[in-house]
C-alpha cells in the first residue's frame, strides 16, 4: 500500500517525449531536402519498397533494404550535386 504513491510519482515523471520530440532531428538543408524527394523516385528505392509487401518474416529484411536503397541514392545525388555527404565511415553494406 505504501508503494503506490511512489509507483505513481515514477509512472508521471516516465512519460514519453511526444511525437514533435521524436521527430526533431538536426535541420535539413536544401540540397539534401531535394535529394530526399528525389530518392523516393528511385528505381531501387520503389523495388525496395514493392518488397516490403511480402510476409511478416521477411518484412525486417526489406525494411533494411529499403533503408540502405534510400541512404544509397541520397548519397548518389548528392555527390551527384558536388556536395560531400557528412561523415567518414565507411558505408553501410549487407552480405548476402
Amino acid at each position: 500500500m505504501r508503494w503506490i504513491p511512489l509507483l505513481l510519482l515514477l509512472a508521471a515523471c516516465g512519460g514519453s517525449s511526444g511525437p514533435e520530440l521524436a521527430s526533431a532531428g538536426p535541420p535539413v538543408d536544401p540540397n539534401t531536402a531535394a535529394c530526399q524527394a528525389e530518392a523516393e523516385k528511385d528505381p531501387d528505392v520503389e523495388a525496395a519498397r514493392r518488397r516490403l509487401t511480402f510476409g511478416k518474416g521477411y518484412y525486417s529484411v526489406a525494411e533494411a533494404d529499403l533503408r540502405a536503397a534510400q541512404k544509397e541514392a541520397v548519397r548518389t545525388c548528392l555527390q551527384r550535386r558536388g556536395i560531400a555527404p557528412r561523415g567518414g565511415v565507411e558505408r553501410e553494406t549487407r552480405w548476402q
